[in-house]
């Protein structure tokens, strides 16, 4: 009787066991991707999708991603905000960016896009440029002097920058942009609204 007990409860055990490392497995494959679905289906006609990075903030997750666009003939970066729901991620707001100037135009520097809160994202400033001797790029505000993260782009000689801002960026009177460069050379770019 004993016997007939204790191998009733071994074989619930290992049972429930089996269903939470089941469980633990389906919530966390492939993390990467769950964080690319609901910004797949918000931007349809992206293709060849993938992610650069993620960056968890307290209202949700930032996701920089980029694909192909017209026809597989340029690449579009992405920024978005995500957030956990029950069982996956939820898109939240953001946008994309597309340069056709990339190649097209020697005295191309660098291109900039701003979404702000009114994309519902956390306020992001964000561009390509082409030249590897570029170091750094700079935005100086109204509240300060901010550097870009630089990552990796789509194509070898393509490069992608993103800024986040801690506040509310909308109302700046004025972006000024100092690209910096390995050999040490600076270029200062004023926007003004």
């Amino acid at each position: 009787m004993r016997n007939k007990k204790f191998r009733k409860a071994y074989i619930l055990g290992l049972i429930g066991m089996l269903v939470i490392i089941l469980t633990f497995i389906f919530f966390n494959i492939n993390k990467n991707s769950e964080y690319l679905n609901p910004i797949r289906k918000m931007y349809g006609t992206v293709e060849d999708h993938e992610l650069i990075s993620i960056k968890e903030t307290k209202n949700g997750i930032m996701v920089y991603s980029v694909g192909k666009v017209n026809n597989g003939i340029n690449n579009m970066y992405l920024v978005n905000k995500v957030k956990k729901s029950f069982i996956s991620y939820k898109w939240m707001g953001g946008g994309g960016h597309v340069n056709r100037d990339l190649h097209q135009h020697r005295d191309f520097i660098f291109s900039a896009q701003l979404l702000n809160e009114s994309q519902n994202v956390n306020p992001t400033l964000f561009g390509v440029f082409s030249d590897e001797n570029i170091s750094q790029i700079t935005v100086r505000t109204t509240n300060g002097s901010y550097n870009a993260v630089i990552y990796d782009g789509k194509n070898r000689d393509e490069k992608f920058y993103v800024i986040s801002f801690e506040q509310n960026v909308m109302d700046e009177r004025y972006f000024m942009f100092t690209v910096s460069y390995i050999n040490g050379e600076r270029l200062n770019f004023f926007h003004s609204r």
